[in-house]
């Protein structure tokens, strides 16, 4: 006799915050927050779900009917809390798991209890490094397991990159969110006339997002004599080194931080702004970053890094203008140029709606979830039919 189901989902990011955000103030910190949460709350109609939020305050509530959350630390003494995590895992008695992050400790201890398990990730692979190739060549032959039927991982060239480092494309199943709404609401964008250009910039504000290179190339740009200001939305442990960096380069009347913003009113300030960094380095493990479909939709000019995700989905000198990741010099002369020649800047405007619609992948996420998890034949047949042997990598 099979026992209960139980439905286990570990995840970074703290769920119950994100609850009663979004419950009292209906705010969302990130596009598709509350799709993802409602989500879960359909899931927990079915049988009890339990979300484990790792790099979290610790705690233990009922949020919601049939959905609790759990939130774990893992920040300070990884190998003991890790440890602690597992045990907690074994006293859940999951009957099913979804592995939201590449965690190897938790997809073992999946395997090992023969749980039934989806890693469902959104994450790239680039083996930069001996320690990254290591690293990856482990998690692969993990993933390849025959006890996990499936890996769900968010956009098809971040899939390639899973692809690469040995993981075998008939188990890998690309995902995505709902389309945006259409580019069309917004009509394209000329190259305003006031004297100061203003830039924007929103994500995380960690070192390897690319950040503080782009403060860099603002002080170059207006040691060249071009007005510019830079505003940054977000949060995160690298924001007090931005600011002495801004201050260093007596640049801290040009950037202005907001702190958290709604995600509504990011596309907002895309919008009002003349052109939208997405510098992320090689190192930042990039899926299909929502801020670069927040500016197409905004119809803003994207000034890019040669990051292996953004440069399967962009071309330079057609939907954006793509700098090599790291150098704020080269920063600098792809917003110059960009700024100094209105027919560029107006083509780039222009083509944002195509390069939306091609980026938008079928394959939503709750419904991968939601048919692995039920399994029928009808589910595994669908299932069989979205993996990556199925779409080969898009053009740009």
């Amino acid at each position: 006799m099979s026992k209960p189901a139980h439905l286990v989902i570990v995840k970074h990011g703290e769920l119950r915050n994100a609850y009663y955000r979004i419950k009292e103030h209906d705010r969302e910190t990130f596009h598709f927050e509350k799709y993802v949460l409602e989500f879960y709350q359909e899931l927990a109609e079915h049988c009890p779900v339990t979300v484990v939020s790792v790099n979290s305050t610790p705690h233990d509530e009922v949020i919601a009917p049939g959905l609790r959350s759990i939130g774990v630390d893992l920040r300070k003494q990884w190998k003991v809390e890790m440890k602690k995590l597992v045990g907690r895992l074994t006293d859940l008695s999951p009957s099913h798991m979804l592995v939201r992050n590449p965690l190897p400790q938790v997809i073992r201890f999946a395997i090992n209890n023969n749980i039934r398990t989806l890693p469902f990730l959104a994450d790239s692979f680039e083996k930069t490094a001996w320690r990254e190739r290591i690293k990856y060549y482990r998690l692969a032959r993990l993933l390849n397991s025959s006890k996990l039927e499936y890996v769900a991982n968010h956009c098809v060239p971040a899939c390639h990159s899973l692809s690469n480092i040995g993981v075998k494309t008939h188990k890998i199943v690309p995902w995505d969110f709902p389309p945006f709404p259409p580019v069309s609401d917004y009509i394209p964008k000329q190259l305003a006339q006031n004297s100061q250009k203003r830039l924007f910039f929103a994500g995380s504000i960690v070192e390897a997002k690319g950040i503080l290179e782009c403060i860099e190339a603002v002080g170059l740009l207006n040691q060249q004599g071009l007005d510019v200001a830079l505003t940054i939305a977000g949060k995160g442990r690298a924001q007090e080194r931005c600011k002495q960096l801004a201050e260093s380069l007596n640049l801290s009347h040009r950037v202005d931080f907001l702190g958290q913003v709604k995600h509504d009113e990011v596309i907002q300030f895309m919008r009002s702004h003349d052109a939208v960094f997405v510098p992320t380095r090689w190192e930042y493990s990039e899926s299909g970053p929502m801020t670069l479909r927040e500016t197409l939709l905004a119809r803003t000019p994207i000034i890019a890094s040669d990051h292996p995700i953004i440069r399967a989905q962009l071309q330079d000198g057609k939907n954006c203008l793509m700098f090599e990741a790291g150098n704020p010099k080269q920063i600098a002369q792809k917003v110059q140029s960009l700024l100094t020649d209105p027919v560029l800047y107006q083509r780039l405007s222009k083509n944002s709606e195509a390069t939306l619609q091609r980026l938008n992948h079928p394959v939503r996420i709750t419904e991968v979830i939601s048919r692995w998890f039920h399994n029928t034949p009808a589910d595994q047949e669908w299932l069989s039919s979205c993996t990556l042997d199925k779409f080969p990598a898009a053009s740009r």
